[in-house]
């Protein structure tokens, strides 16, 4: 598997030999999603130490997705609520027929 970011950040470690943390995330066959640390163990070797967030990750998804879920569903009935306010305090604010009018 190739992941070019990963590749990417090996090559400039090479040059610079800075520690570097780089996201790995990958989603197939299953989501997974890495923490990847490169640094040096001798002059010309590089050690990669992968530590497993997938878990963490995942359920920041979840969180993500269930607030706009809940968000959208809040706010659907509240935008018709309020049209039928403003409806309401405008155009039959002074008309009896329309303030009787049910929809």
């Amino acid at each position: 598997m190739r992941i070019s970011d990963l590749l990417d950040k090996i090559d400039q470690h090479r040059e610079d030999k800075k520690i570097r943390i780089v996201n790995v995330e990958i989603k197939n066959p299953l989501f997974k999603f890495y923490k990847t640390t490169i640094s040096n163990i001798q002059s010309e070797q590089i050690l990669l130490v992968f530590k497993d967030f997938t878990e963490v990750q995942k359920s920041q998804i979840i969180r993500s997705d269930f607030i706009a879920n809940a968000s959208h569903n809040l706010k659907t009935p509240l935008v018709s609520l309020k049209g039928f306010l403003e409806t309401i305090e405008d155009s039959a604010k002074d008309d009896p027929r329309s303030q009787k009018k049910i929809y």
